[in-house]
């Protein structure tokens, strides 16, 4: 890890690698002194066992990657944002050496003063990465030890530790920034937790590979406080935010600059994204796991569509058996932490990882489409199977809804979590998407949330949970 880092101290030292929203920038030199200072106080712990460590999404969190992964360790961040309870029982289940280091001193070195036209930033400039956008990790070497453990979303069950070692997710990155090269002179803002798969690689390991300038928040509240400071030209997010964020002055809010708007965890509606593309913003959406790295597929921006996830990146080997996808290749998990028996279920003796979701190509593009969990699949009395996934996404795009759930109990009920108002555009919906058989329609008196355990770190629906909590039962 320490290599790459080195080869852009070498090659740039003196420009932007993050933004201190208080101090400004941090020049690539200045990031190299923070992770040295970082290195020598977790060197004093025992590096065979899980660094365990809260993450609230600041610079600190990208320091601490940077030394764990150049000293060999196994980092495991945790979610800020995580209950006490379920904080607890990762901890215990990591073995318990929690550590937490000092803010590290980040006001910056002498900083090119050459500035960007819109930011204020000195963007990195030419780079040793930016024309060969598909060779990022061939010239430097890894700790062959190096390892992260992050957590499944929990969309299905109980969140589980995954292991990846840290060439695996650097791999992976390389491959996602294959599909969607970025430049050195882009700057990523990142308002997805650290912690969580999809930004671990999307943004912090394309940010290193790619030599650009990251500036690191959480939320919307986030993005909408720091926005316009950075003028990001590269933003991942969800559904939920993208939609959101089509109801702001793109200028008022920082985002005149966004070109690629990754969007993960769910699809996102056809009308949302045909709106952004109407401000000339491409919408990248993809595919993964947390067990896979997560990315298996990426759209380019050459070929992103609505409904479609792209082709498969870099790395992978591809089965597609009764409709659902396994995978094979260097990007997948070592395992889920401490659960040889779980890891078992998830891969076979021949390597091949079980994704759970059933997937179909798009003939005319080659992309893949993504249907639904094969678990959640519902087989009516007449034998026709529906996919509560796409209904659900569908009704999501109306407006007015913020999150849909289908399930059988005696009839098919679809509950919604938004407007009532909306009902009539509901039931429109139904008589177009099922019109094969009837659908009870029923409104949550109260929304679902995250304190709950209803939502992931996503905010996609826990569909085993809510039904647990709002109905009494598990599916």
């Amino acid at each position: 890890m320490l290599e790459i880092l080195e080869q852009h101290i070498n090659q740039r030292g003196n420009c932007a690698a993050l933004v201190d929203f208080v101090e400004g920038p941090i020049s690539w030199a200045r990031l190299g002194q923070m992770v040295n200072t970082a290195i020598n106080q977790i060197a004093q712990f025992d590096l065979s066992r899980p660094l365990i460590h809260d993450a609230p999404n600041d610079l600190n969190d990208v320091v601490i990657a940077l030394a764990i992964a150049s000293l060999g360790g196994i980092e495991a961040p945790l979610d800020s944002r995580l209950g006490p309870a379920e904080r607890q029982r990762r901890v215990d289940i990591l073995g318990g050496q929690v550590f937490e280091l000092p803010p590290i001193e980040s006001v910056p070195a002498e900083v090119s003063p050459t500035e960007s036209e819109s930011s204020g930033l000195r963007p990195s400039g030419d780079s040793i990465y930016a024309s060969e956008s598909r060779h990022y990790t061939h010239d430097v070497t890894f700790s062959s030890n190096g390892r992260t453990i992050l957590w499944t979303s929990g969309t299905t069950s109980l969140p589980t530790g995954v292991v990846q070692r840290h060439t695996a997710w650097l791999a992976n990155a390389a491959a996602k920034l294959a599909a969607v090269p970025q430049m050195p002179t882009d700057v990523r803002l990142t308002m997805l937790p650290l912690s969580h798969a999809y930004a671990r690689t999307c943004d912090l390991g394309t940010w290193l590979l790619s030599g650009c300038t990251l500036a690191v928040t959480l939320g919307t509240k986030g993005l909408m406080t720091y926005g316009p400071s950075v003028n990001p030209t590269l933003i991942n997010t969800v559904p939920s935010v993208a939609r959101q964020l089509l109801h702001e002055d793109l200028d008022a809010v920082g985002l005149s600059r966004l070109r690629l708007l990754g969007v993960g965890g769910a699809a996102l509606a056809p009308g949302d994204f045909d709106q952004w593309s109407k401000r000339r913003v491409t919408v990248i959406q993809g595919y993964g796991l947390t067990e896979t790295g997560p990315v298996i597929c990426s759209a380019t921006p050459n070929n992103a569509t609505a409904g479609l996830v792209g082709d498969f990146v870099e790395g992978w080997q591809t089965q597609i058996r009764s409709g659902e996808l396994y995978v094979r290749g260097s990007h997948v998990m070592e395992g889920y932490y401490d659960a040889s028996e779980t890891t078992a279920k998830k891969i076979d003796t021949d390597g091949w990882l079980r994704t759970g979701d059933l997937v179909k190509r798009d003939e005319p593009s080659g992309q893949l489409r993504i249907l639904g969990r094969v678990d959640d699949v519902i087989v009516l009395g007449n034998g026709i199977k529906v996919h509560p996934t796409s209904v659900e996404r569908e009704v999501e795009s109306l407006p007015g809804i913020d999150h849909a759930l289908l399930l059988m109990r005696d009839q098919l009920e679809l509950w919604i979590d938004g407007d009532e108002a909306t009902l009539p555009d509901i039931e429109k919906l139904m008589q177009s998407l099922l019109s094969f058989c009837d659908v009870s329609i029923g409104f949550f008196e109260e929304p679902l949330s995250l304190a709950a355990n209803e939502l992931t770190s996503k905010l996609t629906v826990r569909r085993h949970q809510v039904i647990a909590n709002r109905f009494g039962h598990s599916t």
